[in-house]
C-alpha cells in the first residue's frame, strides 16, 4: 500500500492537513534534533528525542487509553519521563506548552536515561566505537553541549 491508499481508506484526505508532511526517507534522527516537541508512542525514537532533552508527549487516547491494550502500548505507564495527554484536546494543549517552553528541565534526566538503557542500548564506553562517533558528529554538529 502507497500512503495515499491508507488515508483514502480511513477516510482522510492528506491535501487539507497543512502541517503534514510525510518524509520516508528522512534521518529519524535529524528530524528529532530539528524539532522541539515530539509526539508518538510504541517507538524507540520518543527515547531518541527524550535523550535529546525534546519535549515528548504520548497521547494516551481512543485506543490508546483502552486499558485492555495497555500491556501492548510502550511507555504507557505513568511516568515522569513523559507528557501524557489523555484527550485530544489535552494534546494540543500539552504541545502548546511545550512549544512556549523550549527548554527541558533536567529533573528526568536519570529516569530518561533508564529508560533508553533499557529499550535501547547501553550509554558507556561499551557502545560500538562508529556509533559513538557517529553520535559525537550529530552533537557537535547541532551543538547539543
Amino acid at each position: 500500500d502507497n500512503i495515499a491508499a491508507i488515508f483514502e481508506r480511513a477516510g482522510i484526505d492528506s491535501d487539507k492537513l497543512p502541517n503534514l508532511k510525510i518524509v520516508p526517507q528522512a534521518d529519524a534522527q535529524e528530524l528529532i534534533l530539528s524539532s522541539a516537541v515530539v509526539l508518538g508512542f510504541n517507538s524507540t525514537t520518543l527515547l531518541e528525542a527524550a535523550l535529546a532533552k525534546r519535549h515528548v508527549i504520548i497521547p494516551m487516547f481512543a485506543e490508546a487509553g483502552d486499558a485492555s491494550l495497555g500491556k501492548h502500548i510502550m511507555f504507557g505507564s505513568a511516568n515522569s519521563a513523559f507528557v501524557y495527554a489523555d484527550s485530544p484536546a489535552a494534546l494540543i494543549s500539552e504541545t502548546e506548552a511545550a512549544l512556549e517552553k523550549r527548554t527541558l528541565g533536567g529533573e528526568v534526566a536519570a529516569e530518561r536515561e533508564a529508560l533508553f538503557i533499557r529499550y535501547v542500548s547501553p550509554l558507556s564506553d561499551r557502545v560500538d566505537e562508529d556509533q559513538a562517533n557517529l553520535l559525537q558528529d550529530i552533537i557537535l554538529r547541532h551543538k547539543l553541549v
